[in-house]
């Protein structure tokens, strides 16, 4: 219906210049798919932003899985700082980051 899609849109925008959850971003375009609005230049950069934060987080879970060293966690830590979404991995991240550092000063 033409007013769920405006205020799809609407909210769409209103995410542009927040840090959402990934989950709430992930639930946004998969409500953009269903009432076809992805080909919508705001559904297209909210998507392009989903896709950079997933292949973040499959990195971090890999890092997260093995004995990562910190120049990889620093890198991990530093990408993240450029990806406006709120990514649950970043927490566990920077905790080993500070285990890492407490080990070796």
């Amino acid at each position: 219906d033409e007013l769920g899609k405006l205020l799809w849109v609407s909210r769409a925008h209103g995410m542009i210049d927040t840090t959402p959850l990934m989950a709430t971003l992930r639930e946004l375009m998969a409500d953009a798919e269903a009432r076809g609005l992805t080909h919508l230049p705001v559904a297209e950069q909210l998507q392009k932003r989903c896709t950079v934060a997933g292949k973040w987080v499959q990195r971090a879970n890999n890092a997260l899985r093995r004995r990562t060293g910190l120049p990889l966690l620093d890198t991990l830590h530093l990408e993240a700082s450029g990806i406006a979404v709120k990514l649950e991995q970043m927490e566990e991240v920077v905790q080993r980051i500070g285990a890492a550092q407490s080990w070796s000063a």
